[in-house]
């Protein structure tokens, strides 16, 4: 067997592997909610139940701000599948497959298979990723296409390949209909300078870089299309950038731009979600991290070195400027993540290639065993130590746990009336899981007596004091949940 053939088996393997690893506990009440993403598990069950009968570049998809294009690719599994919660998380979780192979093609090509394979598997056990590829966002699709963008630019580079440019455009306007996808044109220039550079005079670069814009303009035809007739798309997507700011410092660009560079060994999303808490890579991998880029930083002259720093600095620069927020969202952060996973390879590399190159894979593979492990700890227990569940998920864990105990008994979860909980949710949760054989109903009240709640299991939620006083004060006897 070729020598250059066992990385893609070992990275195809690995890939089938990790995404096991990545469904552990996805039909768990732990990863259940977080709080906006079941819309899109609506949208696609729609999209399925229509038959895909739908402008694949439609602009009327969740909440206004996402077209339909991620949740045509979501109904493909609902509609395999089924709708419920698993054939819903699975197809973000599948995503690992392609983002793998080519993120090891982009990293093989920046430097060898070596440095590619183990950047992979570093990625491959990633707690971020195996917590937030269960998220039905479309995040993961964006981050996939984003890659395959970087190496197929890197392609086109070689030889100038016409088909290669239209394909890099085509990819790059079907990003345009993705989370942040509009973005990458802008992150990807100072990464098209730098490769490019004294490689090709600007006349002959000229007639093929023309093929991209050609192939992304017709993609974002039905864009133009649709604005032109209404401009409340426009308004709704402009509340999540900057020209709607939820910060006053003229400063916050810049701190957005450090915290960036920074997610690897400090999580600036202060509100510790999407089942992501802390650093975004283990310890063990921020030492390696750190190793890469100090490894990065002494060989600028090599181009190789000098196109990932620069696509790191342009990622950062450009999701930070134009951030609304104060803060690193998790949802952002993912996109940094590639560029962890390539430092903490390089970092291995050049360590064991220091320390015995005879003995190369013999040291590397317990050192990614003891890398998974961390990861598979945290992903699975160290995030929930600290993690605050949403009353949605508490709920899903009782009906999963009354499910379990095959409970005949009427559950009631008592909010007051001018409570804004939204509690369709459960119903949708219910359906999802598998849950609607439990007997589960929502009571909007202010006051209720011992005799309505004979032979029935009460959830109420701590803020919802006065309704708890009023059980205590009438000494029901009844069995009561607090969450």
């Amino acid at each position: 067997m070729k020598e250059n053939k066992i990385p893609f088996i070992v990275i195809f393997v690995t890939s089938i592997i990790s995404v096991f690893y990545f469904c552990l506990n996805v039909n768990s009440w732990k990863f259940s909610f977080v709080g906006d993403e079941w819309s899109f598990y609506l949208k696609a069950v729609e999209i399925a139940k229509s038959n895909f009968l739908i402008n694949p570049f439609s602009l009327d998809g969740v909440w206004g701000q996402n077209p339909v294009t991620f949740s045509m690719y979501q109904a493909i599994f609902i509609k395999l599948l089924g709708a419920n919660n698993f054939a819903w998380r699975i197809s973000t979780i599948l995503l690992l497959v392609p983002m793998s192979l080519f993120f090891f093609l982009w990293i093989k090509q920046l430097f060898d298979w070596r440095v590619a394979m183990i950047s992979t598997l570093v990625m491959q056990t990633s707690f971020y990723l195996a917590n937030f590829l269960k998220i039905g966002y479309p995040n993961p699709f964006s981050l996939t296409l984003f890659i395959i963008s970087i190496y197929i630019l890197n392609l086109f580079s070689i030889n100038l390949d016409k088909k290669l440019a239209f394909f890099l455009g085509i990819i790059l306007g079907i990003s345009f209909y993705i989370y942040i996808g509009i973005l990458f044109p802008l992150m990807l220039i100072p990464y098209f300078i730098v490769l490019f550079w004294k490689k090709y005079s600007i006349k002959k670069l000229f007639a093929p870089s023309l093929f991209i814009v050609l192939s992304y303009s017709i993609i974002l035809i039905p864009f133009f299309i649709q604005i032109s007739h209404s401009d409340t798309y426009l308004k709704i997507i402009t509340e999540k950038t900057i020209l709607k700011k939820e910060y006053s410092n003229y400063f916050q660009p810049i701190l957005n731009v450090f915290n960036n560079l920074i997610l690897f060994f400090r999580n600036n999303d202060y509100n510790q979600n999407h089942f992501v808490t802390g650093p975004y890579l283990d310890y063990f991998s921020q030492i390696f991290t750190l190793l890469g880029i100090g490894y990065i930083l002494k060989n600028l002259k090599n181009k190789s070195f000098l196109l990932l720093l620069i696509m790191f600095l342009s990622t950062a620069f450009v999701i930070g400027i134009t951030s609304p927020y104060s803060y690193s969202p998790t949802t952002r952060g993912i996109f940094f993540l590639p560029f962890g996973f390539a430092f903490t390879g390089l970092g291995i590399d050049i360590l064991l290639r220091k320390i015995s190159k005879k003995h190369y894979w013999k040291i590397f593979i317990p050192l990614i065993i003891i890398i998974f492990s961390l990861n598979l700890y945290k992903s699975q227990v160290g995030v929930f130590k600290k993690y605050v569940f949403e009353p949605t998920a508490l709920i899903v864990k009782y009906l999963q746990e009354e499910k379990e105990k095959k409970s005949k008994k009427i559950t009631y979860l008592i909010i007051p009336e001018n409570n804004n909980y939204n509690y369709q949710n459960i119903e949708i949760l219910r359906q999802a899981y598998g849950l609607n054989e439990i007997k589960f109903s929502v009571k909007k009240v202010n006051k209720i007596t011992c005799e309505e709640l004979k032979n029935i299991n009460i959830i109420i939620f701590k803020e919802n004091e006065n309704i708890l006083n009023s059980i205590k004060k009438q000494s029901c006897g009844i069995n009561v949940l607090v969450i």
